[in-house]
């Protein structure tokens, strides 16, 4: 996220919603003060872009498939809220993985400058493929 935080402003727009909730926040004697602090911390983070929003934005420059971010967003989500399915198929697990690293490895390729050939992981038989993409 710091390498590419730049790729991502935060609307002026967003920015003073928070000001003004925070300022509501702070005001109420209605919330007690754990609750208010929290509720600010939370709101804070909204000054900076979330990953999603990054990956959205190389999505739309075409450097990065939208399918491997759609991936990563069901994958994360899952592993974020501890979602458990006793019944889940492993192999399914494996691949959804596997293709989170691929977009590791491509978001990689961009801060490095790295244009060329490499193994696609999340796909059957991990061909060759190249790649492209560049960040300016």
């Amino acid at each position: 996220m710091e390498e590419m935080k730049g790729l991502y402003d935060v609307s002026e727009d967003l920015v003073r919603n928070i000001r003004c909730a925070s300022q509501l926040i702070t005001e109420s004697g209605a919330l007690d003060a754990p609750f208010r602090k929290r509720t600010l911390g939370a709101l804070g983070a909204m000054k900076n872009p979330r990953a999603k929003d990054v990956l959205a934005k190389l999505r739309q420059r075409g450097v990065i498939d939208g399918e491997l971010i759609k991936t990563y967003g069901e994958l994360r989500n899952k592993m974020a809220h501890g979602a458990h399915d006793p019944d889940a198929d492993i192999q399914d697990f494996f691949n959804q993985t596997n293709t989170v690293l691929v977009l590791f490895y491509q978001l990689v390729f961009l801060l490095m400058g790295y244009v060329g050939s490499y193994t696609d992981y999340g796909e059957y038989g991990y061909p060759t493929k190249e790649f492209s993409g560049k960040l300016a």
